[in-house]
């Protein structure tokens, strides 16, 4: 699209389809970058509680009604977790090609002259 058009219903509609293209290529790359993390931290929960086998359960703290403050093992996990180093997939690579120029309007032919 060339500066000027922008504003154009074909350049606005443009616009939009392209914004909506890269939200929803954003959505799915923030839903892969999640799955990893939250591959990691059940893994870096798992490997702690290895470590500590008189620890029956890691449950999440959002899933508590109450608890003693003693029993929290979040810094632990998370000391866990930095130890590790998460495998996000690649990024998508984009391409942006340039529209053709426009070829400019021609001149209307003139009428031909009527001969005499």
């Amino acid at each position: 699209m060339y500066r000027g058009r922008e504003n154009t219903p074909e350049g606005q509609n443009a616009i939009m389809q392209g914004q909506a293209a890269l939200q929803q290529q954003m959505v799915v790359e923030r839903n892969a970058v999640i799955a990893v993390l939250q591959q990691e931290l059940l893994a870096a929960a798992e490997a702690w509680r290895k470590k500590n086998p008189k620890i029956q359960m890691v449950v999440s703290k959002n899933l508590l009604l109450a608890s003693d403050p003693k029993m929290d093992v979040t810094a632990a996990v998370m000391q866990e977790m930095n130890r590790r180093i998460p495998k996000f997939p690649d990024l998508p690579t984009v391409t942006v090609n340039r529209p053709a120029p426009a070829q400019p309007a021609r001149p209307a032919a003139k009428p031909a002259q009527p001969t005499k």
